[in-house]
């Protein structure tokens, strides 16, 4: 995706929601996170920090340099605890145990 150097992180993660690409819809569904509805769900994380959204883009020195290309990652907060997420996996396998 690419953004004006003024676009604020809330911008962003606004065009991620009403884009919804594939490969955040199937980890929202594998990690029992919200469904990509609101901008709160999805945290953006650029050299280990995350970034605030009212900032803009050239605020975060994102796109800036020779190439104007910049990788981040994009986190879904998720909906479930991690017990309730870790009751669910185990629901989903069968148990099974074989005693010599």
């Amino acid at each position: 995706m690419e953004f004006p150097a003024r676009t604020s992180i809330r911008g962003v993660k606004n065009a991620i929601i009403k884009s919804k690409p594939q490969e955040l819809v199937d980890l929202a569904e594998k990690t029992h996170s919200p469904a990509l509805e609101k901008i709160d769900d999805i945290r953006i994380l650029y050299l280990g920090k995350f970034l605030e959204d009212y900032k803009t883009l050239e605020e975060c020195s994102l796109g800036i340099g020779s190439s104007n290309s910049t990788t981040v990652h994009i986190s879904l907060k998720p909906s479930l605890s991690v017990n309730e997420v870790q009751k669910e996996r185990r629901k989903k396998k069968s148990g099974c145990c074989t005693l010599q």
